[in-house]
């Protein structure tokens, strides 16, 4: 959450007493030293902005998320001509905690002007950390390029936290990019900024984000068994010369080319068979009835194929060859590249939105929509399917429905999600 700094949070509030402004800077030195509880005891039963800003922080901190967002935007609408310092802290709190609550919209051009006016005040700690959590939020979303530029932006090196998290989200971003090396490194920097005594919920990231490193992401499939493929594994197979079918990005890609299927699944669902048979031809019978679903095969059917055959050469002209067989079709790989198919961990045929929700937080179907670049429609579709097959609940109503996966099932780690467009902001 944003640093309250109790020597600047209530300065400008002439209008409360000597009591209440002690109430208020023993508050902040209370969150900032984690004493939740004793910062709510000393403003629990104050109904002015500062003091409903600070309870908002501190049920944030305890989880309580609804009532934290409530809080901070009575506190932002009571700050709003009062102090404009503690506006953009509230402000920024509330952005941290729509991200705590995976919220699909995000108040960019107000957090524009709190970054203004964390500047104008001298406020440097809230002015990067604002910077962290848009990195955050842009990592989540998978909007890489985004979150290396909020990093580029973060100036603020000298407080442990602050660099010990940009550090964490560094080594995210290089998890993502299969840059190994790059993320060990950066997570070992921030292990070393944090301190060695440090604890709390910073701490259990980073050791989270160092088991990612050694975890597997993907099963690659073999003559009689899926064999598990960590992020070292997979970073060699997209340095050698092999055609990767990628059932967890819905692609395909041979070294530095990348052919994206995400909005084709018909396609996909073929090239997936095809490499399956691999270096054997697919028979025409099969893959009609995996990618079409149908029992009985007619003449339509096989006209269809041979269309969506064309389609798939136009989409992978550059990377490999479709050959049509006297019973079937065989992939044939330019430059004599082998092929080898990945698919998700989890067996569904939605590995991109339980990659999202592979976080453990619970999603509104607006953000995953946004975040895995669909319809809003299309994502629901698939989320009550994936309800079906017991993987993910859901809970609450209305504008409060959240999707998350059930306890028991593994994962796909969210570094296999494609990486989409410029992020999409709204206020």
């Amino acid at each position: 959450m944003p640093h309250l700094d109790a020597g600047q949070a209530v300065q400008g509030s002439d209008n409360f007493g000597e009591a209440m402004l002690n109430s208020h800077k023993e508050a902040a030195l209370a969150l900032d030293a984690g004493d939740v509880i004793g910062a709510l005891q000393r403003v629990a039963l104050r109904d002015d902005p500062v003091s409903l800003g600070i309870r908002g922080t501190a049920m944030a901190r305890i989880g309580d998320l609804d009532r934290a967002r409530s809080l901070l935007r009575q506190a932002e609408r009571g700050l709003a001509a009062a102090d404009r310092l503690a506006h953009a802290r509230c402000v920024l709190a509330q952005a941290e905690v729509q991200l705590a609550l995976r919220d699909g919209g995000w108040p960019a051009s107000r957090l524009g002007k709190a970054y203004a006016t964390f500047l104008a005040h001298g406020d440097l700690w809230n002015a990067a950390y604002l910077k962290l959590v848009e990195a955050r939020r842009a990592i989540l979303w998978n909007h890489l390029d985004a979150a290396e530029g909020f990093l580029a932006e973060h100036q603020d090196d000298r407080h442990p936290v602050l660099s010990a998290v940009a550090g964490l989200l560094t080594a995210h971003i290089c998890l993502r990019r299969l840059r190994i090396a790059e993320a060990r490194a950066a997570l070992a920097k921030a292990f070393i900024d944090l301190g060695p005594h440090a604890a709390g919920p910073l701490r259990s990231e980073l050791l989270h984000a160092e088991k990612l490193l050694e975890a597997p992401v993907a099963g690659r499939r073999g003559e009689r068994r899926v064999v598990p493929v960590t992020p070292d594994a997979l970073r060699v197979l997209n340095r050698d010369n092999i055609l990767i079918v990628d059932g967890t990005r819905l692609g395909v890609r041979l070294q530095a080319s990348v052919v994206s299927l995400v909005s084709r699944p018909v396609l996909f669902s073929l090239l997936t068979s095809l490499a399956t048979a691999w270096p054997a031809a697919g028979l025409r019978s099969d893959l009609i009835r995996t990618a079409f679903g149908s029992r009985h095969v007619d003449e339509s059917h096989r006209v269809r194929l041979r269309m969506e055959m064309m389609r798939m050469r136009r989409a992978l002209g550059n990377l490999c060859n479709v050959i049509a067989t006297a019973d079937g079709y065989r992939l044939d790989p330019l430059h004599g590249a082998s092929v080898v198919l990945l698919e998700p961990l989890v067996g569904t045929r939605h590995p991109q939105i339980m990659a999202l929700l592979g976080d453990g937080e619970a999603w509104s179907s607006r953000a995953i929509a946004e975040a895995a670049g669909s319809s809003r429609r299309s994502v629901q579709r698939a989320l009550e399917a994936l309800r079906r097959d017991g993987l993910v609940l859901s809970q609450g109503g209305g504008p409060s429905h959240r999707w998350r996966t059930s306890p028991v099932d593994p994962i796909t780690t969210p570094m296999l999600l494609p990486q989409s467009g410029p992020p999409t902001v709204r206020d």
